[in-house]
């Protein structure tokens, strides 16, 4: 969704976010929202994360699939997941609000972008912050 939204010229940033949730209905509230609007708004790239709440959320399950199976698929650092998934330092804004915002942890590549020249290509001009788009190298200009 990412690398199609930057070659549209619709750059995004977010996060996926881990929590509770309700749902009656058509009606459905989670704090996995709010946790990932916490983190969405303290990067300083285009990219998204995934927060310490969705990480736990995904040991947990790992755990659950070990001792139900022996063993679990569920591992980020299998190239498995190395189209989607990386482990690597995170562009922080320098004000930030959260209280853990850890140096490193695993974010989503956006699959088969890789474009040195994708600022240029993609971004539009009004968009096109220097900053973040140096930050976002990683995510858009190398494989």
């Amino acid at each position: 969704m990412m690398a199609k939204a930057m070659r549209d010229g619709f750059p995004l940033r977010g996060a996926i976010g881990g929590g509770d949730f309700y749902k009656d209905g058509e009606v459905m509230v989670s704090t996995a929202l709010a946790d990932a609007a916490r983190y969405e708004k303290e990067q300083e790239w285009l990219g998204a994360v995934l927060t310490p709440d969705a990480l736990n959320i995904i040991e947990t399950a790992k755990k659950f699939e070990k001792r139900q199976k022996g063993e679990t698929r569920i591992e980020f650092s299998s190239e498995r997941f190395n189209y989607y998934v990386r482990y690597g330092a995170i562009p922080w804004k320098k004000e930030g609000r959260l209280s853990e915002r850890p140096a490193k942890t695993f974010y989503i590549k956006p699959f088969e972008m890789a474009d040195n020249d994708w600022s240029s290509k993609y971004l539009p001009t009004y968009f096109n912050d220097p900053e973040k788009v140096i930050n976002s190298h990683s995510l858009y200009g190398e494989k």
